[in-house]
């Protein structure tokens, strides 16, 4: 791309990425990749957590609920991160201190979290009531924090996986690329989720085709009709059998359309274990991909979202519409390119020799006090 050119869409960038990241609107797209991490998947090692863990605070709210705080070097932008079409489970609800707080579920429990600028911790609150359930599970305080801090990948160093990006998006080694450079200003504090795999490859399935909303829509239907309670008035993603069991008709009920087949097929093949999904985390990019397209409606671009976005594999690189579109606009001087083009590209210039990055340290908090409109609000 000429200097003038890339000046002049680099003036745009910032119009562009927000067509990219709010595609709401048009019902024939979604975006599901607003940044690329950059780091090796490692698994959070356990931490020491009390297993009680006591909340103070002047709102009679808070008497239903227990909760904890992550403390770790952010940043942290929960509405890019939850909002941008990666995950479709979170909303957004007012808390019991005044502030917004964003309210999903992490496995097996439902969670509402917020960011404290002031403190740079994650606050997390959850059901107290669920404390039997979780009993019931195996689970513990403990073990829900390291959920929390996995599922939002709290142990990526975004400052160290910024620095890389914006050298190695440059086509000449060292030089600072500054397409990367606005691109991550702009999504400052959007990391890259730790799906539960299953729950990330029928999302994915129903994407296609349709607009962020319409897909939030089909994937509640799915947890509301189909899932067992989570606390919170919320419910858990429904497993391989439950699909299975509800059949073709109450699939089709949650306006999925055609993908009703798919999603059927891809719970057949993931309770026969024709597809494991435990075993894709050890192979290889390319086998992982082939072994997802066993399932019907699964194609490159569902195969690497299902990757990135399910298991942290950070050597893919999907695209769909947009990024095609970015890629040509920023890399081929506006020439159409071909999906599988604009991965290629995608793929030498952002993924190709990646180094070990480093990783945060993070401290999970025992004690949180939370009174109406705390010092530090959320980012």
């Amino acid at each position: 791309m000429s200097p003038k050119s890339q000046d002049r869409s680099l003036k745009r960038l910032p119009e562009i990425l927000g067509e990219i990241s709010h595609s709401d609107s048009n019902p024939g797209t979604t975006s599901h990749n607003c940044q690329k991490s950059l780091t090796s998947t490692r698994a959070v090692k356990p931490l020491d957590l009390p297993a009680h863990v006591k909340i103070q605070g002047s709102c009679d709210a808070l008497d239903s609920l227990g909760g904890f705080q992550i403390e770790f070097d952010g940043p942290l932008d929960l509405e890019s991160t939850l909002e941008c079409g990666q995950a479709f489970r979170w909303e957004q609800a007012s808390g019991p201190d005044g502030y917004t707080w964003h309210k999903g579920v992490i496995g097996s429990c439902a969670l509402m979290v917020r960011f404290n600028t002031g403190s740079s911790n994650l606050l997390v609150l959850h059901d107290k009531e669920l404390g039997s359930f979780e009993s019931k599970l195996g689970q513990s305080q403990i073990k829900l924090a390291n959920k929390v801090l996995h599922y939002f990948s709290l142990d990526d160093d975004l400052k160290a996986i910024s620095s890389y990006l914006t050298k190695r998006g440059s086509a000449a080694r060292g030089i600072v690329d500054p397409v990367i450079k606005e691109a991550i200003r702009h999504a400052r504090g959007l990391r890259i989720l730790r799906q539960d795999p299953w729950e990330c490859l029928v999302s994915y399935i129903v994407s296609t085709n349709k607009n962020i909303p319409a897909i939030c829509k089909i994937v509640r239907y799915f947890c509301k009709t189909l899932g067992l309670p989570a606390g919170l008035g919320e419910y858990t993603f429904p497993s391989p059998e439950a699909f299975l069991a509800a059949g073709h008709d109450c699939i089709s009920d949650s306006k999925c359309g055609y993908r009703a087949s798919y999603v059927l097929d891809a719970a057949e093949k993931v309770a026969g274990n024709q597809v494991n999904l435990d075993f894709l985390r050890s192979l290889p990019v390319d086998n992982a991909c082939q072994e997802l397209r066993k399932i019907k409606g699964v194609g490159p671009k569902v195969a690497d979202c299902v990757l990135l976005f399910g298991y942290h594999r950070l050597d893919v690189f999907p695209v769909d519409v947009w990024i095609a579109r970015a890629m040509s606009r920023f890399y081929f001087d506006g020439r159409e390119i071909s999906p599988a083009k604009a991965r290629e590209e995608g793929m030498k210039r952002f993924v190709a020799c990646l180094p070990v990055m480093p990783r945060n340290t993070c401290f999970i908090m025992p004690e949180m006090s939370l009174t109406k409109h705390e010092t530090g609000g959320q980012s």
